[in-house]
């Protein structure tokens, strides 16, 4: 579609019926665009007919592409083939009232993909996933996520970033007032050995758990490469947590052997779901910080 100034609005409950089969919409360079789908039926992408192929080039449902000024909003999508909604090479875009629903056994169906975009508003939304509920990819920035509701999923993830060697740079993050509903991870920032670039001033605030495996993770070996990692991890804000893990491990601080720097822990309280003690409920590996106010305890970082 052409670059245009104007606005333009797309009601998908009018244009595309009150229910979609398999539709997948590309969409590049359209500038203050609006999707509003009013609530009316839902997009199935129909993936699990690509579900089982790995070598398949598996589309999403929704691709945005240097779109400027972008709102999407009252959709209800369901079964991608792969992510559901993808925003690249986007300045100022707010998805808000979104609707995603997934099977956990489905694979790579992340909810909400972010990549190279800044000023992003991701709010007031239910994502059901097999993978990642929302996805901060490298060259990301200035990213909000608002009363998201996330499960079954991978949680709000940073990353993965360093890929393959790549430079990844991720900054200035806000996760806020979000619910993980046995989710694998909650709060996540992952890289892969070789990479290179930063993620930072990242900040997760008043979250709540119900059974989730890893509610709070850093993982700078992803994939378990034998590499050394050189993509930086710093100034990360873990705070207002509460609610139980269902795994063995709460707090998972698994950096390289550089280091992560200026990690707060503040004021949680994650507690397991069955009535026992857990000796293994914190990982910490070269991590530098400090901790205040938080159960279960974490003795690297300072009190």
């Amino acid at each position: 579609m052409a670059s245009s100034a104007n606005k333009q609005r797309v009601d998908t409950s009018k244009a595309l019926g009150p229910w979609i089969s398999l539709i997948f919409l590309s969409m590049t360079s359209v500038n203050a665009l609006t999707i509003d789908g009013n609530n009316v039926g839902e997009i199935d992408g129909n993936g699990a007919t690509w579900w089982d192929c790995s070598d398949c080039k598996r589309p999403g449902v929704f691709h945005f592409h240097k779109c400027d000024k972008l709102n999407v909003s009252n959709l209800a999508i369901s079964n991608s083939p792969r992510s559901h909604v993808s925003v690249n090479e986007c300045n100022s875009a707010t998805i808000s009232k979104i609707s995603i629903d997934a099977p956990d056994s489905s694979p790579n169906t992340d909810g909400i993909d972010v990549s190279d975009s800044t000023n992003i508003l991701i709010q007031d939304s239910d994502i059901k996933s097999g993978d990642d509920c929302i996805a901060i990819n490298g060259g990301t920035s200035f990213l909000d996520a608002k009363r998201i509701t996330c499960g079954p999923g991978h949680g709000i993830s940073v990353g993965s970033l360093g890929k393959d060697g790549a430079s990844d740079q991720v900054s200035n993050i806000y996760v806020q007032n979000c619910t993980f509903k046995e989710t694998t991870n909650g709060a996540r920032i992952k890289t892969f050995p070789g990479g290179s670039g930063y993620a930072k001033n990242i900040t997760y605030d008043q979250i709540i758990l119900e059974n989730v495996k890893n509610p709070i993770i850093i993982n700078q070996e992803y994939n378990n490469y034998l590499q050394e990692t050189s993509v930086t991890v710093s100034s990360v804000t873990f705070r207002g947590f509460s609610g139980t893990y269902a795994g063995k491990v709460a707090i998972n601080l698994d950096c390289s052997s550089s280091g992560c720097f200026d990690i707060t822990l503040d004021q949680n309280n994650i507690l397991p779901a069955e009535d026992e003690n857990n000796s293994d409920s914190v990982i910490c590996k070269n991590a530098h910080g400090k901790v205040a106010d938080t159960i279960p305890n974490v003795p690297c970082l300072s009190q």
